[in-house]
């Protein structure tokens, strides 16, 4: 290293990695790492972030004899290797948890970077793509966020904070953790009505879902023969429509009030009482256990009246 040229500073360098996930930007690899400009130093004689990208050492030797140049290094560190993984990989939907990361940190602190350090080290720890990772709450107190990301690394994310997990720590060493674990369901609604294989009725609150959304539906089902064997099963299913009916407010009186041209509003009747249902398509169902790899099967025998729905 010239003599004239400083060190890359810590913060910079953390940042780097992180936006990589702590692996080669090109390849993947996680050991050597090295820290390299995609504009050359002898031409910018400075270290920005936005110059930096993350290789390993055969890459950074690569880049070098090969002439590499600076376009594909900058489309390197756009889409690193970790966003890369996920290109061409087929997805069913799957199920995904909420979890809540406590950081000793004032809410004005929390600024963009940091926001955006903090979802790359969770999916870089995780080891999954970083659009996976869905920050959709900030809360004041102690900044709390809210992640949406796949069950299986809440599970991951949450077991490895409680049993003190150095690879976790060194992912977010930029935030001092205070706590980290699993948000609760959010209901949605519950089946009412008539349940067939293929479609249900749910009683929702308003305003609380709207048509396209998926929802799900946990419920238990005995096998042909054997009613002591039950099984724990999830019900996919997508609102096709939603109803809303107030049964105070008769379609005789609206049909009054248009013919004498009265406003609702000033009249005694009640408007307030309204029902929503939302008519749910079945899409499918898999065992709970995860025992279906994430493939969905056929449902043959309607969920209960009164299972509860919730947000997938």
């Amino acid at each position: 290293m010239p003599a004239n040229r400083p060190d890359i500073p810590i913060n910079i360098k953390r940042e780097v990695l992180i936006e990589s996930g702590h692996r080669c930007a090109v390849c993947g690899e996680n050991c050597p790492l090295e820290h390299a400009h995609i504009i050359p130093w002898s031409k910018v004689r400075e270290h920005k972030l936005e110059n930096l990208i993350c290789l390993c050492a055969n890459c950074h030797s690569r880049a070098d004899k090969e002439k590499w140049g600076e376009k594909t290094l900058q489309q390197y560190k756009e889409r690193p290797w970790i966003l890369r993984r996920f290109d061409r990989e087929d997805f069913l939907p799957i199920q995904r948890t909420k979890v809540e990361i406590r950081i000793q940190m004032e809410i004005e602190d929390f600024t963009d970077r940091e926001r955006r350090l903090l979802t790359s080290g969770v999916a870089g720890f995780l080891e999954i793509s970083p659009t996976a990772v869905q920050m959709i709450e900030i809360e004041e107190g102690s900044v709390r966020v809210v992640f949406e990301l796949p069950s299986e690394g809440a599970e991951q994310l949450v077991s490895a904070y409680e049993n003190d997990d150095q690879n976790l720590k060194l992912f977010l060493e930029s935030f001092t953790i205070l706590d980290i674990k699993k948000r609760g369901k959010m209901y949605v609604g519950t089946i009412v009505g008539e349940s067939t294989s293929r479609e249900f009725r749910l009683a929702v609150a308003h305003e609380e879902i709207r048509e396209q959304d998926i929802i799900v539906v946990e419920a238990e089902l005995r096998q042909p023969g054997n009613q002591a064997s039950i099984e724990r099963i999830r019900v996919w299913a997508k609102v096709q429509s939603i109803e809303r009916l107030n049964p105070l407010f008769p379609s005789e009186a609206g049909h009054e009030l248009a013919a004498t041209k009265t406003n609702p509003f000033d009249t005694v009747l009640s408007l307030s009482r309204e029902m929503v249902t939302a008519v749910c398509q079945v899409l499918g169902v898999e065992p709970i256990d995860g025992s279906g790899r994430g493939k969905l099967d056929q449902l043959r025998y309607p969920p209960q009246p009164a299972s509860s729905a919730y947000r997938p």
